[in-house]
């Protein structure tokens, strides 16, 4: 779904930041935010996803010309050797042509141009027209600049909430590339009507309407089911254990995010996972599926049907 420069190579600097304490033992495995903004863009609707897109492009020009510019200057008043005031000018003519590249693309985008949006382990990618870009600045220290600025600008047109776990400036470890989910209704004859999708999760409705609607809500279950599993992944690679016997999900009153109880130790997650906190009966059904994305699974693969769906729209 979404969930490397990002398919190709951002730039940003991942790293996996965890902190088990002593006293709640609580493991944080944090994302970054503009990995968590990119994975809710593939749900959202064309205008957020044109309007992160030009926010992106303009974040990633502002950078490079920022970069270019005082290359210019320091080129004017130093007093390099010759060879490398031509390797200076080499480097300005190219990022000069990727600086032109980024303002073509953004002109294409607000004339209209096909987008699609993916990301992967390292890098925010944009499919403008057949034109891929990968979103990034010439540096780490503006790799980290260029994040802040998208979601900042992002956020100040819409409520980004809901789209963040909790603390600041995040990055994350483990986000594998996906393609986006598709799906098809299935009409049996009977009372229930199904939606399948490419990710093996079949979900049952009373009714066809508001199918648009319906699509949506199993969009959202889904990326909160790959979150969830990139962040097991996680902390397998740390050698904590999960005990999927007793693995369950509980909010506390006026708590944003949901605690994962992963053993009987005590250890536990804290993600944004609207409906599998609310409806704590779907996770056991599910375990089956989380097992076979993070490549443990043990049986053949079998599509997972996701009963009483309807509940799924209320927000």
């Amino acid at each position: 779904m979404c969930v490397g420069k990002r398919c190709f190579v951002l730039g940003l600097s991942l790293c996996l930041a965890w902190l088990a304490r002593a006293d709640d033992k609580e493991i944080r495995i944090t994302q970054s935010q503009l990995l968590q903004l990119t994975a809710q863009m593939q749900i959202a609707d064309t205008e957020q996803q044109y309007e992160f897109a030009r926010i992106a492009l303009t974040a990633a020009y502002e950078s490079y010309t920022d970069i270019l510019e005082r290359a210019r200057r320091d080129l004017r008043l130093s007093v390099k050797g010759r060879r490398q005031r031509q390797k200076i000018r080499l480097w300005n003519r190219s990022t000069q042509a990727y600086v032109d590249r980024l303002g073509g693309l953004y002109h294409a985008l607000d004339s209209g141009a096909a987008l699609s949006i993916q990301f992967s382990q390292q890098n925010v990618l944009l499919f403008i027209g057949s034109k891929p870009v990968v979103i990034d600045g010439p540096s780490e220290s503006a790799n980290r600049m260029v994040e802040r600025n998208i979601v900042q600008a992002f956020c100040r047109l819409y409520d980004c909430a809901a789209y963040f776990l909790d603390g600041g400036p995040q990055v994350v470890q483990h986000t594998r590339q996906k393609t986006p989910v598709s799906g098809d209704w299935l009409f049996t004859g009977l009372a229930k009507v199904r939606y399948r999708t490419s990710v093996g999760l079949i979900f049952e409705f009373d009714s066809s309407a508001k199918r648009p609607a319906k699509k949506k809500a199993c969009l959202r279950l889904i990326v909160e089911l790959e979150l969830l599993a990139a962040e097991l992944i996680n902390i397998d690679r740390l050698g904590v254990v999960v005990d999927w016997d007793t693995m369950a999900i509980e909010n506390r009153s006026n708590a944003a995010l949901s605690r994962v109880l992963l053993n009987q130790q005590g250890h536990f997650l804290k993600l944004s996972l609207p409906l599998l906190g609310r409806y704590k009966d779907l996770l056991p059904g599910l375990l089956p599926w989380l097992r076979r994305e993070m490549g443990i699974a043990q049986t053949a693969w079998e599509d997972i049907v996701v009963v009483q769906s309807e509940r799924l729209l209320t927000r």
